[in-house]
This record gives C-alpha cells, structure tokens and sequence, in this order.
C-alpha cells in the first residue's frame, strides 16, 4: 500500500507528457552542539524517494565536513590554487572531519565504499535494489568536528556557522547521478524534502535556522525581543538564558538544505508581514556592535520579499531571515533555505539592503527553482544579480549597493538610464574570456568564476532586455519561476520557458553562453 501511494503521489506531480521526474529526500535529524569541544554528534533518519524511472543499486553521500581535514582534500586544492588561498587554508587553526558513521537501511546495516577521488564524498550500498516509486529508510550516526569558520561553515570563537554539516544524499536526475566534494568556488545542487531538526545545546545561544521553530516558548520570546528591538527605543533588548541544556525542535517543508547559526550575543529583530493570503514572520540576528544599518534589516527583508515575489511568484514559505556573521573575504553573503548568513561587517543601509536583497532573492533562485548550481552557476548568480541591479537602481540610483559605477548624478534619477549606463561600464570592464555555462570546478580562478556566472550573465540578461523590453522579461522569467518552482531545471528548459514566452527563438543567445570570448551585440 506505501509503494502504492508513493506511485500515486509521484504521478501527480508528472507534467501531462509523463516525462519529467525527480527524487524525493526529507531528513529527521537530532544533533549536540558541544562549545567546548567545537564539536556535533547527531543522528540522521533519511527518507529517499525513488521517483525515476530506474532501479538503484546505491546512493552517493556527501560528507562536507571531511573537506576540512587536510590539504589533499578537493577544497584545499582548489583553495591553494587561487589568489590569497593558502593563507585562508593557514588561518584554519582547527580541522574538521566527519566520523562515526554506521547506515543501516530499513533496519539492515549496509556497506560503504569511499568514493574513489574525493574523501568527502562516499557510496552508500543498498542491502537490496531500490525500484522506481520504491523508498528506503536510512539512519545512521554521525559526529562532526567543526573547523575554524572558513568559506561556508565553522566556528568563529562560540559563533556558529553550520552548513553543510550532515550526511547528505546527491541528487539523481534524469543526466545521472551528482556526487560531488564540497568547494570554495562551487555551490550545490539538492534534492527537495521535509526537515524535522531538533537541536540541542546550551541554553544562553541564540539560534537562527532554516524552517519555523517549533519550540513555542522560545518562539514567542524571540518574537517579543524582535519586536522590542525593531522598535528602536531605549536600549537593545538581550536574550538571556541561564539554562545548562535546551533543545530547539525545527521543521521546513519542502526544502533543499538545512542550516543553523548560533551566537550567545545575537540580537534579535522580527516584524511580521502580510504577503497574499497568508503572512511571513521576518526575524534578522546581529551583534550588539553591529553597524546602526541593522536596525532597519526586517524592513530591507520586508523590500526584497516584496519585489521578488511581484518579479517572480509568492514566496512560499512561513518565515525569512538574515544572520549577521563574521566577515568572509570570499563573498558577502551566503544563502540557505528560509534564511540568509550577510558577511558585510560595517556596510550602510544600501549596501547592507541590497546584500540581503541578493542573499533574500536566492529563495527563488535555486533554493525554489533548484537548478545545479554547481554545473549552471550562472542560472542563479547571474539571473539574480540582474534582478539586484534592478532593485538597487529602482530603490537607491545605484548599480548594487552604494555603488553608482560612476554615472552621473542625473542619470541616477532614472533607474533605466542608470542601468544602461552601468552595464556599459560592467561590459567595458569585464576581463575573462570564459565561457559563462561552465561547471564552477572548470574556471581557472575565483575572478574568472565572479565575471562569468555574475557578471557576463546578468549583461546577457539585460541584453534580452533591451531586445525584448523589461516588462516582457520579467513576465519570462515569472514563467519559467512558475513552471520549474520545486524542481531541476536544466539550461534547455530555462530557454524553453524564455522562448514560449517571449514567442522568439532564442538558440544564438543560449549558444553564447557556452561560448569563450566577449559576447557580440
């Protein structure tokens, strides 16, 4: 009878012509934070879908953690490669690693096979064959020592940054299998699910995460500090606990990843929106020095929610957030499922807004429409920092952030004449010759990468505009949100959407994409 639901449930969300598929992975997962040890242990219960057509004989597992532990690892190659990278890998005092894994799936204790190349990344066998519209349970241990904060996740004294930090299956898709390691230049690419996380630690941090917080009491004191706080009167309100121990209990629903930021010191803000039939809970977290811009970070939210959700489609989910974290010289912000981690100490209110703005419209582009970000970099950063540079010139006449790219000052009273201007500039300056649809691994350095996939992108995107006229690409590019929410597109089905709306051949444009060289007007 399961199978026979699961079939059921899978049929209906095929498109009329039967061809379209994909996996489904939701998560149970139970985890301790030790800061003395810097340390998590956890169990994981992992419920996969197979919603191919095909029969699995294994899953791939990534082991992120693991890319922390040495200088043979992918991650410490890639990073020693690139301008600055060995003295980040110097400045990661503390390793980290994932151990004490043991799977066991529908109560069956099965094998492992280490991957081949990358000792973040293994194959888990399956005891027996997994058929199409079949699931498994799979439940294993795990134990992670967090490394000094570096790219994506760490601790930074008792501040936590925990990405990337349980066991996680790869996607299949109908191109195959994706196991990959983990990356400073490359992000992800998941499977959507439910989480149900509870975590425990102790009790005087404050916890930001992906999903609702469940933990009623402590939902409602966070709202009544961020509320107090968002006012603005008097001295910031602080959280106080003097617990030894508390579990937060956490859960999302259609997701593609789980991650959670801990700090004793945050300060909390919330405001509460109403965004079509439902309402959103914004809740912000920052230091008590932080820059006075923070105290206008739930109404940058509130923006960027707004905007996106008119450019795009509604945002679907019952709460957004921003995480002040420490500063990171690979990138100003780094986006997760519900919540946002801004890595821009000290910016001002435009830079500050629009860095949220960026890291707040990565909800839509990949964590809703979840393309392979690690093989088409470009059909999130580059799709999204064209929509950034339309929020920052609509709300601020700059060209992102405080940045006007040198345009006069009366061309920053019209948005559209301060973006013709900027993007005239951005074509002039852009250096790389790579190809924008690259795999992130294939670019020979970091500043390559952020040309290409941002910036070559998002001009080939005003291009179209130019072409096609704003409003038109906007309405593209709302379709093709509304056609692939909650699913894998590939770059053919982000032209065929563009194409269907725009009633225009587009394959020249998409073949400049995957050629080197400067694009041709």
């Amino acid at each position: 009878m399961l199978r026979l639901l699961l079939l059921i449930g899978l049929l209906a969300t095929l498109p009329a012509e039967g061809q379209y598929w994909q996996q489904r992975a939701s998560y149970r997962i139970g985890v301790r934070l030790d800061d003395r040890e810097q340390r998590l242990r956890g169990s994981l219960e992992l419920t996969y879908v197979n919603g191919s057509p095909d029969t699995l004989r294994y899953l791939w597992i990534h082991c992120w953690p693991n890319a922390y532990k040495d200088a043979r690892t992918a991650f410490a190659k890639q990073l020693a490669g690139e301008k600055g990278g060995k003295s980040r890998l110097r400045a990661i005092r503390d390793k980290g690693s994932m151990d004490s894994l043991r799977f066991w799936v529908n109560g069956v204790e099965a094998r492992t096979e280490p991957h081949p190349e990358w000792s973040d990344v293994l194959k888990l066998v399956l005891p027996a064959p997994l058929t199409s519209g079949d699931s498994v349970q799979v439940r294993t241990g795990f134990r992670v020592q967090l490394p000094t904060y570096n790219s994506r996740m760490g601790h930074s004294g008792k501040s936590y940054m925990i990405c990337q930090w349980y066991p996680k299956v790869a996607v299949y898709d109908r191109k195959g299998w994706h196991p990959m390691p983990y990356l400073d230049r490359g992000e992800y690419y998941n499977d959507f699910g439910d989480y149900n996380v509870s975590i425990t630690l102790p009790g005087a941090y404050v916890v930001g995460a992906t999903g609702v917080l469940q933990t009623e009491a402590e939902r409602e004191r966070y709202i009544a500090l961020g509320d107090a706080n968002r006012s603005g009167k008097g001295t910031p309100k602080a959280y106080r606990n003097t617990a030894m121990e508390k579990t937060l209990s956490f859960l999302a629903r259609n997701v593609s990843d789980f991650a959670w930021f801990a700090d004793r010191d945050f300060l909390i803000e919330h405001d509460r929106m109403p965004l079509g039939d439902s309402s959103v809970d914004l809740f912000t977290y920052h230091h008590p020095g932080a820059h006075e811009s923070w105290q206008g970070s739930t109404a940058f939210l509130r923006d960027a929610l707004t905007q996106y959700s008119g450019w795009l489609g509604a945002y679907p989910w019952p709460v957004a957030q921003a995480v002040e974290g420490p500063y990171n010289d690979m990138s100003g912000g780094m986006e997760y499922p519900m919540i946002a981690l801004i890595s821009v100490p000290g910016a001002e209110d435009s830079t500050l807004d629009v860095t949220i703005a960026h890291e707040a419209g990565h909800n839509w582009l990949p964590m809703i429409v979840g393309s392979n970000e690690r093989d088409h970099a470009w059909m999130d950063e580059g799709l999204n920092t064209w929509l950034e540079h339309l929020y920052s010139a609509r709300k601020y006449g700059t060209f992102g952030g405080a940045n006007t790219m040198g345009a006069p000052f009366y061309l920053r009273q019209d948005p559209d004449a301060l973006r013709r201007w900027g993007y005239a500039q951005l074509s002039a300056g852009v250096r790389t010759r790579a190809a924008v649809d690259a795999p992130s691994a294939d670019f020979d350095s970091e500043s390559d990468y952020n040309e290409a996939v941002y910036d070559k992108a998002a001009l080939w995107l005003f291009r179209l505009e130019k072409t096609y006229g704003q409003e038109a690409l906007l309405q593209a590019l709302k379709r093709y949100f509304n056609e692939w929410k909650f699913r894998h597109p590939y770059p053919e089905d982000l032209q065929a959407s563009l194409e269907a709306s725009l009633n225009a051949g587009l394959q020249k444009w998409f073949e400049a994409l995957r050629r080197k060289g400067r694009f041709a007007e």
